[in-house]
């Protein structure tokens, strides 16, 4: 942003609709991201339980993490890849409620920056 800024919070005008408000700030996404790679369900879980007030319950002690099951998964994009995990039952009822927010949220890079 341009212009000249202080302590006091002043209200500025955004050209890019993709930018406003607390979910799409950069500060928040680059949280809510590793340093290498935006993490979907970690957005997604941030968003449905501070915001919308429903976390999902943690996952079952015995879940390998999406890194680890990618080994096996090959060349699949990340959506497949979500979709192969959300097909273990025990998997499926908090993916399939905190994938969506996250998802809606992957143009989003690792810093907070859109991407096409």
């Amino acid at each position: 942003l341009e212009g000249e800024f202080d302590e006091r919070l002043v209200r500025v005008s955004l050209s890019d609709r993709r930018r406003g408000g607390l979910v799409t700030s950069a500060a928040l996404l680059m949280t809510q991201s590793d340093p290498q790679r935006v993490n979907v369900p970690r957005r997604g879980n941030f968003i449905a339980g501070r915001i919308l007030g429903s976390a999902p319950p943690p996952p079952p002690p015995d879940v390998p993490p999406l890194d680890e099951a990618a080994a096996e998964t090959g060349s699949l994009t990340l959506r497949e890849r979500f979709e192969l995990h959300r097909s273990r039952p025990d998997c499926m009822g908090c993916h399939s409620k905190i994938d969506p927010l996250g998802f809606a949220l992957q143009n989003y890079d690792a810093l907070g920056r859109w991407n096409d």
